[in-house]
This record gives structure tokens, C-alpha cells and sequence, in this order.
């Protein structure tokens, strides 16, 4: 006799579950037209102002399918799909008006006319999400709350080669439909003016950092696109970060990172300050790393008295050729021990697009973390340009050559790559290794791009 295999109890209670989902309506097909609308349930309550419709129907004309969401005609929100005589139409619909709201669905089958209703209700929170601003529930040009996750910062230029001193920090969407890339990379903007990120200290959120954001809804033309802007911001408010927070002005500090992005770290009192910002041709914490003492460079980098910069004359391959007149006899901040445990040397890391992003000011060091894709030796400057790929290179300002070509420029200056250097020879960084890398944010407004020059240390991470 053939043995029956058993079943557990908790196994049949899967399939018990299951089965209304799991069962094809071919299997059990209606004698008849019919319509039904299938989600919302009757009386469902949903936290948000948007909805899921799920409506079927059995020999039935698609075309005359008409779905009123409370009054209005929705139809062409709606993805229709059909399989023999049975026809599905699926949306998720965005509504302006919490409250109660009637779906009604109709249509024309073999007996006359069919329809179904359902009601349910929008229960949102005090605030929108980014889709929902995207899909037009947000009153424009009118005070709201948004909560989002951050993707970057950005900026605009002024002119060619001055950055506006506002910035940008831009909030996910998560249906891009019918957006352009820069739309929906853009997301839903908030703009920070100068006053409030230097002088009222609003930090511009990292990204993974999710915020609430209040203030006028905008809509404001890039070109010739028009994306969603709160402009301007009255309140930033962090819900969950996605790292620790940064010591502000009189905050302790080891290295410049430990500081909020616009401040410095005082390498005799360890605490973060505002500073000037170091420009192109700017000094101490210059293009070539020239110190006389270690006050002039950044704190957890000494001043070594055993290498000096050397003239081309001498050197025509590792002298300064930036600035020989200012540089030449002095000597090189350096990395105190480059064999040093990653975590000890850069204990928070950045990536490229916090780089473009602007949030730095010019002359801090920084631990950039990335992948690298190329390097060509500059016969200008003897200068090695690495470059590593950048994430939304699309959202930044061009540069030229554009960055969406040619990504973020880290830059080995000729005193670090020379081999007679006691700490050694700084190698250029290998192509297609992802690392961290260590040097000066540094603007070049002849590129119009932020970039590190130099770096005075990296090495290969997973």
C-alpha cells in the first residue's frame, strides 16, 4: 500500500494563507461579466496621500473601464493588462485632500453596465514625502513639510568659475517616471543661504541622513528644466543619521574631519574654528604641501625637516613648478607614519560627490574614498592627475573637461612623488582599485570643479 506523506499542521496554514492570493481566476473562472475592485479594502485607513487601486475584470471591453476617485476621472493613471478574457488594471495613486475619499469603478459587459465602489480614508502625517511633492500633492509657492532621505548636496556658479556661496542638499525620490535623469537625481532641492550655513550653523545633511525639511515649496527653472525647490528653508530637522555628528565651532577635534565641513581643526588647541578659506595660489597648506614649521600644516601631519623642496633647475622632474619662487628650500607636510592603521589616519571618509557637493571650504583635509579609473601625467606641472568615478556627476557643475567624462581630479604633486623623499616616493593611485586617499580640498576655477591637491596619502581598502 502506498504510504501517505504527511503534512504539518503549520505547512497547511501556509497554504491556507496563500491560497486566496496563489489562485489563478482561470481556475475558477465567473460565468459571467464582472468587475470587482480588489484593493482598498472597504473602510482601509492609510497613512499617507497616496493609495494602491487593484480592479478585475472578466469579459469585459477594457475601453469603457472609467475609475472616478472621489469625482474626479483617473483612468489614465492606470496600467491595463490582460490575459485571454480576464483583464487587470493596477495604480498607485497620489491625492491632494486627506480625508474620506470613494473610489468608483465601471464598465460595459455582455449584461449592461457594471460597477463597484469603495471607500477608505487618507490619514497622512504633518508632512509630504519627496514622491508625493513629484506627483503634485504639495501646494506650490505655499509653506510645507518634507521628509526625505538626503542623496547629495550641490551648487550653482554665478559666474564662470565663481560658486554662489548657498547651497543645495537634495532629497530621493523613488519613482522616477516621466522625470529626466537631473529631475529625478534632483529629487525635491532645499536651498541654505550663506547666513544660515556659516552664521545661524545649519549643518547641510550628509547623505543616508533622513530630515525634515520646512519652508515654501518653489518651483525654479535650471536651465530648461523645472525641479521642486523649498526655497526658502526656515527649519532643517534630523530624523536619523547615517553618521556621527561633527564637532562645531570650539568642539574638539584631532583633524580637520572631526569638524563640521566648514571649520578647521587648530592643531594647538584641538578645537574646531572658523578659518580662511586657502584658494589656487593660497599659503600655508599649499599646492605643494611647502611648510617651514608644523603650524602650517593641518593637525595630525607634521612639518618634516628631512626633505626640502627642490628648484627645476636641480630637479627638473620632482622641483615645484607651482609657485617655485614661494616653495623652493622649504620642506613637506607629511603623514607622521603612512604604515599606520587606516582607522588611525582617516577614521571618517568622504566620497567624491560630498567632494563636487561643495560643503567643504577650501584648504581642509579631507579622507576621500573612491574608485579610481585613470591617471595621466600633466607635462605642465608635473603634477599626476588620478581620476575617480563620481556617482551623480549629472547634478554638479560641468567643469571643463566635464566632469561626467572625466570625474573627480585627486593629484599627486612632484615633492611627494619624488624617491628621494625619506617617507618615500608617493606612488600614483592605481586604476580600477577602490581606496581612500588623503590631501587638501582644493576649488580651481579655471575647471570649475572641487578636486584634492595634493594628496599625502592613500592606500587600497576593500
Amino acid at each position: 500500500m502506498k504510504r501517505m506523506r504527511r503534512v504539518r499542521p503549520a505547512t497547511i496554514a501556509m497554504l491556507a494563507l496563500l491560497a486566496p492570493a496563489t489562485m489563478s481566476a482561470l481556475e475558477c473562472p465567473p460565468s459571467e461579466s464582472s468587475l470587482a475592485i480588489r484593493a482598498p479594502v472597504e473602510g482601509a485607513v492609510f497613512g499617507g496621500y497616496s493609495v494602491f487601486v487593484r480592479i478585475e475584470l472578466y469579459r469585459v471591453d477594457p475601453a469603457t473601464l472609467s475609475v472616478l476617485v472621489s469625482g474626479v476621472e483617473r483612468k489614465a493613471d492606470f496600467t491595463i493588462t490582460a490575459v485571454g478574457d480576464f483583464v487587470q488594471a493596477k495604480a498607485t495613486l497620489f491625492l491632494p485632500t486627506p480625508g474620506p475619499q470613494t473610489i468608483e469603478a465601471s464598465a460595459h459587459g455582455a449584461g449592461g453596465t457594471l460597477s463597484d465602489t469603495r471607500h477608505f480614508t487618507l490619514d497622512p502625517p504633518s508632512y509630504f514625502t519627496p514622491d508625493e511633492v513629484m506627483a503634485g500633492v504639495a501646494p506650490v509657492d505655499a509653506p510645507v513639510t518634507v521628509r526625505g532621505e538626503v542623496r547629495t548636496a550641490t551648487l550653482t556658479l554665478a559666474d564662470r568659475g565663481v560658486r554662489d556661496d548657498w547651497r543645495y542638499f537634495l532629497l530621493k525620490v523613488s519613482n522616477g517616471d516621466g522625470l529626466s535623469l537631473s529631475q529625478s537625481l534632483w529629487g525635491v532641492g532645499a536651498r541654505l543661504s550663506a547666513q544660515q550655513i556659516h552664521v545661524e550653523r545649519i549643518p547641510i545633511p550628509y547623505p543616508g541622513d533622513v530630515v525634515e525639511v520646512t519652508g515654501t515649496l518653489t518651483k525654479t527653472l535650471f536651465g530648461a528644466e523645472e525641479r521642486f525647490t523649498i526655497d526658502p528653508v526656515t527649519s532643517v530637522t534630523p530624523i536619523t543619521a547615517a553618521h556621527p555628528p561633527l564637532s562645531d565651532i570650539g568642539g574638539p577635534c584631532a583633524r580637520d574631519m572631526d569638524c563640521g565641513d566648514d571649520l578647521f581643526c587648530n592643531r594647538d588647541t584641538l578645537a574646531c574654528e572658523l578659518g580662511t578659506p586657502i584658494n589656487w595660489s593660497g599659503d600655508p597648506r599649499g599646492l605643494n604641501g611647502a611648510c617651514d614649521d608644523d603650524a602650517d600644516c593641518p593637525a595630525g601631519e607634521i612639518c618634516r625637516a628631512d626633505y626640502l623642496i627642490k628648484s627645476r633647475d636641480v630637479d627638473p622632474v620632482y622641483g615645484a613648478y607651482l609657485y617655485p619662487e614661494r616653495e623652493v628650500g622649504r620642506k613637506l607636510c607629511q603623514v607622521p607614519n603612512r604604515d599606520a592603521p587606516v582607522e588611525e589616519i582617516c577614521p571618517r571618509t568622504v566620497t567624491t560627490d560630498d567632494l563636487h557637493s561643495g560643503r567643504f571650504v577650501d584648504g581642509k583635509e579631507i579622507c576621500l574614498e573612491g574608485t579610481v579609473f585613470l591617471c595621466v601625467f600633466n607635462p605642465l606641472d608635473f603634477d599626476t592627475h588620478c581620476q575617480m568615478f563620481i556617482d551623480y556627476p549629472v547634478i554638479y557643475f560641468e567643469g571643463r573637461p566635464p566632469i561626467t567624462l572625466v570625474g573627480t581630479s585627486v593629484e599627486n604633486a612632484p615633492p611627494y612623488k619624488d624617491p628621494v623623499n625619506p617617507a618615500g616616493a608617493l606612488g600614483d593611485l592605481p586604476p580600477g582599485a577602490h581606496l581612500i586617499a588623503l590631501g587638501t580640498v582644493r576649488w580651481d576655477d579655471y575647471n570649475e570643479w572641487h578636486e584634492l591637491h595634493p594628496y599625502k596619502w592613500w592606500r587600497v581598502v576593500p
